[in-house]
């Protein structure tokens, strides 16, 4: 059912004095700057903005504030003092002068303030404004000693001061100079102007009040400025206006009740801009801004923008167009008109919560749906603002405060869809509201909540959250609602649906979050477009946000993945993919606009701008300008302009002002830090040690000692227009060939580097891919003395030389100790060997005599013992013996000797891979030992008839089984009739073994042999 509900209409008014946005940025104290009243502003050929403060000079490069103390700009002749102007010359040098008499230019190549007079040129004062006609020429305006002509070639100064003559200067205090044409000059004093002929030396002077005889009815002029013929001069007491070629002049003052005159009477600075209008500086009421044009005032103040302040004192354009203004106490502010492309509604200021929906009617109406505040409309011409709300007691306002989407018809009615309550229509025209509340069976709208609404001819679409979409018809006043694919007659779902669209040729196209219906305007029918089940389809996501026609049946459309693909519609629901263009942004949002191969979208983030004929893509942020950092698309038709919203407000894009991101940036080096100290020009730095002969942005080559390898470079781009927006890209050749991209990152440090050559290399850019020249820096790193190549030549020399002196000492000293053992194996063998055989000769002959009673075969069995071991002595001690092999040979002829003189047999078996290997004497001699004592056990206390040796070599080490058939460790007795098990505990044999084996480092294993018997096993070391 319809309602008609006439509206109440809420006015708030309120006017901009400047007709036009500004968009403003502050820098003061918190940004790097030395202090908040900046005195002068200047800019040289480089593009560094200049600024000088009571503290001294400061250079600025777009990010980076460098301090030059009043202390530095000075000399032994002319000792620091109050400096009062800077001065860019005709070539971009910069040029300043102390109140003691000194002029001082900047040197870039040293990066200082060089002295470039004598005391035969001393200056009377600080020069307050400055001029040159030619490289030889430096015209200089004191603060109250006249006017000064430097030359520079010959070194002479003269000065032109005020006296009762009519052809000299109204007064000594030179406010400005300039030129008046090529050869004459403009002096502006505090009392007057005149036009100075260097050539006659003579001052005309200009009276402004020619009839009462007065040169200013009102002093103190302070700045003057000539415009295409104009000579505009600043006082404490309004504007002057003279025609030089007419002499005409105009007065002008504050007048209250006319718009077309200044706004306060105190004015300072002046600078046109690039449409020739004249800002002008005022202390108190902010900025005049002059249009000869129309001859007519516009005003910028702390109330109708974002001016910290209304005491101006200084206005300055750089080259790139962009106004500075000077601030008595609040920093400057840079109004940069690349971004004047936006006009920025700032919701807060009208008390208006978020835009959800926007209509550009025209270049002045803008109509807003809001969250909260219902319909909005506002006037762009003249900050006019119009609220339609609902009001709980009055049934003849707005349905629902919280809108969704609003969109007008041909007729210029304004259909809403509210969140809450239905959907409403007005027509601004009468003022009068029509409602459509949620209704079920087709009886009115499918849901309370709309997302959106859109107007076709005599039908308007609204779309639900969640419940499909619908279809009004204006002419027979019947609603049709579509709540699942089954109404539709299609497989692609409806009930997420996030946009439809009418295009040129009557046919709709229903965007879902599954994929795209059309419904054909010939046969009326829903038919399948784009989904999943269509294989030919480029898209990973089939949920689509946005669609625009380019030509009849030529559309682009976009996914949320940020996927975009041209498409002709041939009937029927078939669709041909002309082109396919993968994301741009991981974040997309929506489509924007697409015209001439240019696509506009939009993500959370900012504004995107892609070109596919160049292939590039321009990100626009707040810092451009964009009101807000946060965005979200509209709904809504943009016939007349480009609608960005965002938490803040609503941004206007004029797509035709878009600015371009300039050229390619050039990287200046800022600083060389080497240990967290500074390098410096000229001087050596104590702890470092190091020094720069000059500026480092004119230094190719620096090297460092190996105690410097910690060390940082710091740079920028020079550049003003979003500096934060900058994004560098590095890499240290010799360390790290491939590029780091930093994003913002200006300072890169370095720790560790190895000695040698590096190439540090930075690039700028403001677009992706766009990068700047490459600014380089060669780095040498110097090797400490112990990596020099004459100390490693050196160092390997000696080493070399120990090295052999080490080596003949130690085979000095084994052919020493060969000769010792062998020596001593003879002498043993000679001499006690001969001896011990005569005793035991001697001892069997005396075994012969029956009077001997044993004693003499008890000698000759004792002394053959000795024997046998002296033997067993000189064979380990021979060198000729340490082999593994002759190791083996000795053991299995003991073994075999010994056992068979017992009756018993013996199995000898081994496993060598190496026989030639060489043993340890001490090693040697111990198994050998352990070898000896273990057969004569088994010998004496066995009993056994078999006996197995099995030495196997593993690794270099000798792993041995020695094993017996006798009565083993628990036997009762053996072939003697002696208990084997009270032998071996009560004697020494085992505790012997045990001990060598420790010795040597090798485990030693006694116990039952399977089958009977004794086992000894010698195995790996310990």
């Amino acid at each position: 059912m319809k309602m008609l509900i006439i509206s109440v209409i809420s006015v708030l008014l309120v006017r901009s004095a400047t007709g036009q946005q500004y968009f403003m940025e502050i820098y003061d104290r918190e940004d790097g700057m030395p202090a908040n009243e900046i005195l002068d502003i200047a800019q040289d050929s480089t593009g560094f903005i200049w600024l000088l403060s009571d503290l001294g000079i400061t250079r600025y490069d777009g990010s980076y504030f460098h301090q030059y103390p009043m202390s530095e700009i000075s000399s032994d002749e002319f000792p620091s003092s109050e400096i009062l102007k800077l001065y860019a010359d005709n070539n971009g040098g910069i040029w300043v002068s102390n109140q003691s008499g000194g002029i001082f230019s900047y040197n870039p190549v040293m990066d200082q303030f060089d002295v470039r007079n004598d005391s035969s040129t001393r200056l009377p004062s600080a020069a307050y404004s400055y001029y040159n006609s030619d490289s030889a020429i430096l015209w200089m305006g004191t603060a109250g000693q006249g006017l000064v002509k430097w030359d520079r070639i010959k070194n002479t100064l003269k000065i032109y001061t005020q006296d009762d003559n009519r052809d000299s200067l109204q007064d000594n205090f030179i406010s400005t100079i300039r030129a008046a044409n090529d050869s004459l000059l403009i002096v502006t004093t505090t009392k007057g102007s005149a036009i100075f002929d260097p050539s006659s030396e003579k001052f005309f002077r200009l009276w402004f009040n020619a009839s009462d005889g007065e040169t200013y009815k009102h002093n103190v002029i302070r700045y003057s400025l000539g415009l295409d013929g104009i000579n505009y001069t600043t006082t404490y007491w309004g504007l002057h206006i003279t025609d030089l070629q007419t002499r005409e002049i105009v007065h002008l003052t504050t007048n209250t009740t006319s718009r077309s005159t200044i706004n306060h009477n105190s004015l300072w600075e002046m600078a046109a801009d690039k449409e020739g209008r004249i800002w002008i500086a005022s202390y108190g009421g902010g900025v005049n801004i002059y249009d000869p044009a129309s001859a007519s005032f516009t005003y910028l103040t702390m109330e109708n923008s974002s001016l910290p302040e209304n005491n101006i004192i200084g206005v300055f354009r750089d080259r790139e167009g962009s106004i500075w203004l000077r601030t008595s106490s609040s920093g400057i502010v840079k109004i940069d008109f690349r971004k004047q492309w936006i006009r920025r509604i700032e919701m807060d200021k009208y008390g208006l919560p978020y835009v959800t929906s926007a209509i550009a009617v025209n270049d002045s109406i803008i109509w807003m749906g809001t969250n909260g505040k219902g319909l909005v409309r506002f006037n762009r011409k003249s900050d006019e603002i119009s609220m339609y709300t609902h009001e709980p007691l009055n049934p003849n306002s707005l349905a629902y405060d919280h809108i969704s989407a609003i969109d007008m018809d041909t007729n210029g009615v304004i259909w809403i869809a509210t969140a809450g309550d239905g959907m409403d229509s007005f027509d601004p025209s009468t003022g009068l509201f029509e409602h459509f509340p949620y209704a079920p069976n087709d009886q009115g709208v499918s849901n309370s909540a709309l997302k959106s609404v859109s107007c076709f001819g005599k039908d308007v679409y609204f779309i639900t959250y969640g419940n499909g979409f619908g279809v009004y018809d204006q002419v027979t006043g019947s609603i049709e609602s579509f709540w699942d694919a089954q109404e539709t007659g299609t497989v692609t779902p409806i009930k997420d649906t996030n946009m439809i669209l009418h295009d040129s040729q009557g046919n709709n196209w229903i965007l879902t979050s599954g994929g795209v219906i059309v419904r054909d305007h010939g046969s009326s029918r829903f038919q399948d477009a784009i989904n999943m089940g269509r294989i030919e389809s480029p898209f990973s996501s089939f949920d689509f946000l946005s669609m625009k026609e380019v030509s009849p049946g030529v559309f682009y459309i976009a996914n949320n993945a940020g996927e975009i693909a041209f498409i002709r519609y041939q009937g029927g629901g078939e669709v041909i993919y002309d082109q396919f263009i993968p994301s741009s942004s991981r974040d997309h949002v929506g489509l924007l606009h697409y015209e001439d191969s240019v696509f506009w979208q939009l993500n959370s983030g900012g504004l995107v701008r892609v070109d596919l004929r160049s292939d590039t893509r321009v990100e626009y942020k707040e810092e451009d300008g964009l009101l807000g950092n946060e965005f979200y698309p509209l709904t809504g038709k943009d016939q007349y302009t480009m609608l960005v919203a965002s938490l803040n407000g609503l941004n206007i894009v004029d797509r035709e002002k878009v600015p371009s991101p300039g050229s390619k940036r050039r990287v200046i080096w800022n600083e060389l830090s080497v240990l967290n100290r500074p390098v410096q020009i000229g001087l050596r730095d104590s702890l470092h040690g190091l020094v720069l002969d000059q500026a480092l942005n004119y230094t190719s080559h620096v090297e460092l000692d190996y105690g410097h390898k910690e060390f940082s470079v710091s740079f920028s781009a020079l550049q003003f227009y979003a500096p934060e927006r900058t994004y560098f890209r590095y890499r240290l050749v010799g360390f790290v060939d491939d590029w780091i991209y930093g994003n913002k990152q200006n300072k890169i440090s370095y720790t560790n580097l190895d000695p040698g050559d590096y190439e540090f290399e930075v690039q700028a850019a403001l677009l992706p891919g766009e990068w700047g020249p490459v600014k380089s820096l060669s780095l040498h790193i110097n090797p400490p003395f112990w990596m020099t190549w004459w100390f490693l030549l050196l160092a390997g020399t000696g080493l070399v030389g120990l090295l052999y002196l080490f080596h003949t000492y130690r085979i000095q000293k084994a052919v020493a100790l060969a000769n010792l053992r062998t020596q001593l194996a003879q002498d043993l063998h000679d001499d006690i060997g001969s001896s011990l055989t005569k005793i035991s000769l001697y001892s069997s002959l005396m075994a012969e005599e029956k009077e001997s009673n044993g004693v003499a075969g008890q000698i000759g069995e004792l002394s053959r013992e000795v024997i046998s071991q002296m033997s067993d002595i000189i064979w380990s001690v021979d060198q000729k013996n340490d082999s593994v092999e002759n190791l083996l040979s000795r053991m299995r002829l003991f073994a075999e000797e010994t056992l068979m003189n017992c009756g018993m047999e013996i199995k000898f078996e081994k496993d060598i891979q190496d026989g030639k290997m060489i043993l340890n004497p001490l090693f040697r001699q111990n198994y050998y030992l352990i070898f000896k004592e273990a057969i004569n056990n088994i010998c004496k206390h066995s009993g056994a008839r078999n006996v197995w040796v099995r030495i196997r070599q593993e690794r270099n080490q000798l792993h041995m089984e020695i094993a017996d058939n006798g009565v083993g460790l628990n036997g009762k007795s053996g072939s003697n009739g002696t208990s084997r098990a009270f032998a071996i505990s009560s004697g020494n044999g085992l505790g012997n073994m045990k001990k060598r084996a420790e010795r040597i480092g090798i485990s030693f294993q006694v116990g039952e042999r399977d089958g009977g018997g004794t086992r000894i096993y010698l195995g790996r070391p310990t």
